[in-house]
């Protein structure tokens, strides 16, 4: 094997070694490194020295399990605000390839209060379609995007923002979660309809809303089914590339 190539590989194994605290195990035992990356035990050890010593692994002296570093939450950091900056950008091509499929408005909401607030928009090119601005905000109890919304949040924050909660709309909002998808026909305008699905963020926590909307008679049609399905993925896609791991 060249040198090059070695280099290449040992790179890759340390890369593997802190992928093994992403699926949720803050410490982990040598043993446990090397059975999850299945290494050889003088090469894990060799990496895992290595990483500890440039701060990306740090050993608790207790139970002598390894959690990961200063380094890696500092890079984090940094990964955060670009990732908060970026979101929108990440998303933007996303949103432009289902508005070209079909033709419709598609929007990403979030949660303020008990409003939902637009904070990204691509628009038809037609006469007849959906007028909203970004940041421009809509009460979050209508709407297919507001039922998302809801169906994520705590309840301790449903019951604060909703003054009429009640067994019937838990029951509804539960659906929509167990589902993965909400429909509106006609509640904010009765002109307007709209589909929206759930965005997640690398913990697998619901940060946005998308949704896609325009007069009834297009969005509530025979093509209904392949539009939900297709929000859907689109839905899955842009979380994947914020770092979501979950199917």
């Amino acid at each position: 094997m060249s040198e090059k190539v070695s280099i290449t590989k040992s790179i890759e194994r340390a890369f593997e070694i802190l992928e093994c605290f992403l699926d949720h195990n803050s410490e982990l035992s040598m043993m446990e490194i090397t059975n999850y990356c299945n290494l050889p035990q003088s090469t894990a050890h060799r990496l895992i020295a290595t990483l500890e010593n440039q701060q990306y692994l740090k050993r608790n002296p207790e139970n002598k399990k390894y959690y990961l570093g200063t380094k890696i939450v500092q890079l984090g950091a940094i990964g955060i605000k670009g990732y908060q900056a970026n979101l929108r950008t990440i998303a933007l091509p996303h949103m432009i390839k289902l508005r070209d499929l079909f033709n419709e408005s598609v929007t990403l909401f979030v949660p303020y209060d008990k409003y939902r607030v637009c904070i990204e928009r691509v628009e038809p090119e037609r006469p007849l379609k959906t007028v909203l601005k970004i940041g421009e905000r809509l009460l979050i109890d209508k709407g297919s995007s507001g039922k998302i919304l809801l169906a994520y949040m705590s309840e301790e924050n449903r019951k604060a923002i909703l003054k009429d909660y009640d067994d019937k709309i838990a029951s509804t909002l539960a659906e929509v979660k167990e589902q993965g998808y909400a429909i509106s026909i006609g509640e904010r305008d009765a002109s307007l309809g709209a589909i929206s699905a759930p965005i997640f963020d690398a913990h697998e926590d619901m940060i946005i809303a998308l949704s896609i909307s325009g007069p009834i008679d297009r969005i509530y049609n025979n093509e209904m089914e392949r539009k939900i399905e297709i929000v859907k993925q689109t839905c899955h896609d842009i979380s994947n590339a914020l770092g979501y791991r979950k199917r």
